[in-house]
This record gives C-alpha cells, sequence and structure tokens, in this order.
C-alpha cells in the first residue's frame, strides 16, 4: 500500500494482477464519491484511516454540545465538509492547530496538506458569516425597560468581550450606565456606557450560542438614568 490514498500496488511477477487493480480502482472510486456521517451526539470523533480514505465528503451529525470537534487525518487530501442542518451547536474540524468551524448547515472544500497544522478552507462556508443586531431607542428609557427584544429564527453565536459591536448615545448620561444583555430571561453580559461618554463598552465573557427560539433582549437598569438618550447598538454576531 502507497500513497496518501494507501492503494494496493502490483508487485513483480505478481499473480492475479486483475485483483490489485480492481481494488486499487474501487478505493479511488470511494475517495471520490463516498460520504460518511459522523455522529458526535456521545464526543468528539476521530476520522480513522480507513474512513479517510474511502469518503470524500464528511458530515458532522447531532452536534447538539458546545465544543464539539472532528479531528482530520494528517495526510493530503482534497476533502469536504459539512455540519448537518439540524445541529443546534457549531463543530469545529481540526488537525493540530488548523481548524476550520462550521455553523450548522455549512459545507466547504477543503485541503489537508499533510503537515502537523495544515487544514485550509477553499471558498466560503455558505450560510456562515456574518449575523447581526442593530436597534434604535428614541428617547429616555425607563426604569428596567427592554428595549431590544429577539426571537431568533436561526443558530448564531455572540463571541467574547462582543467583538465589533458597537454602542452610542446620542445625549450622553450623567452617571454610569449598564444594560443588561439577557438569553431566554438569563444575564449574559452588559452594554456599558461610562459618564458624560457617547460610545459603550461591552462586557461579555465567553462565546454565547443561540439557537432558533431563544430570545435576546437588552433592559435597561432598575433605575434608568435621566439623561441617556438617542440610544443606537449593533450586537455582531456569527453564523
Amino acid at each position: 500500500m502507497v500513497g496518501n490514498l494507501d492503494l494496493p500496488q502490483i508487485a513483480e511477477g505478481q499473480d492475479d494482477k486483475e485483483i490489485t487493480i480492481n481494488l486499487a480502482t474501487l478505493k479511488v472510486d470511494l475517495s471520490l464519491t463516498d460520504f460518511i456521517d459522523l455522529d458526535l451526539a456521545s464526543g468528539n470523533h476521530t476520522i480513522t484511516t480507513t474512513e479517510w480514505y474511502e469518503n470524500i465528503l464528511f458530515r458532522a451529525t447531532n452536534a447538539t454540545v458546545v465544543g464539539r470537534t472532528v479531528t482530520v487525518q494528517q495526510l493530503k487530501r482534497m476533502i469536504l465538509l459539512e455540519s448537518d442542518a439540524a445541529n443546534t451547536e457549531n463543530v469545529d474540524f481540526v488537525v493540530g492547530s488548523g481548524t476550520i468551524t462550521l455553523n450548522p448547515g455549512d459545507a466547504v472544500m477543503a485541503y489537508a496538506d499533510g503537515t502537523v497544522n495544515g487544514l485550509s478552507q477553499i471558498g466560503s462556508a455558505g450560510t456562515a458569516g456574518i449575523y447581526d443586531f442593530p436597534m434604535y431607542y428614541n428617547g429616555v428609557p425607563g426604569d428596567a425597560e427592554v428595549i431590544m427584544k429577539v426571537v431568533c429564527v436561526r443558530a448564531f453565536t455572540l463571541p467574547s468581550g462582543l467583538t465589533l459591536s458597537q454602542g452610542y448615545a446620542t445625549t450622553v448620561s450623567t452617571g454610569a450606565v449598564s444594560f443588561n444583555i439577557e438569553k431566554n430571561g438569563s444575564n449574559i453580559g452588559s452594554i456599558d456606557f461610562a459618564a458624560a461618554t457617547a460610545v459603550a463598552t461591552f462586557t461579555f465573557t465567553g462565546d454565547v450560542s443561540f439557537a432558533a427560539g431563544d430570545r435576546l433582549e437588552v433592559i435597561a437598569p432598575a433605575t434608568a438614568d435621566a439623561t441617556l438618550a438617542a440610544i443606537s447598538m449593533t450586537l455582531a454576531g456569527t453564523r
């Protein structure tokens, strides 16, 4: 067996050469046409050498727990990677530090170059990309007033620190003001305005994933500031 597909070779003087040739062509056919579902319900999955040689499409299924991974082989291959649309969490396909993250329903072409960290994506991930939530409140919010409420229609993630998110108040506050960010009624972070400051900062530790049907809310302080007004915010998420 030789090469990146571990193909059998005809030995010098070998009898029944057709057996070796037929096996080799079958393995080539499988490597170009077949697929495998990788069930992540119980944990992560490492693609075996047999799975690697005999499939071109690797589909992660039953990813309902945050942090599931699929480890690919450190062998040269052009491959297709997919996260099943029924998944509720993202899936990382990895080799060493090489990582391709797919959201539910995403599929990409990728290349494993045979090196320790050699996994690269070719092209976009289809439905993956930005998934932002803009809002504007004209006026001064009341005590504990809900100034944004969204019922999510698909899975997405708000990143640690709310990277790229923005907040701005046309009329600044007299004191520090903090708006709660909630997922399904539980606090997950805050949008913060310092006294006499128009630009917001964000407190948000760790990635937070949302599924279809989850609720995202922004709520004013229990005792609202009397002057902070004309507030615009955009929470930057990803799919």
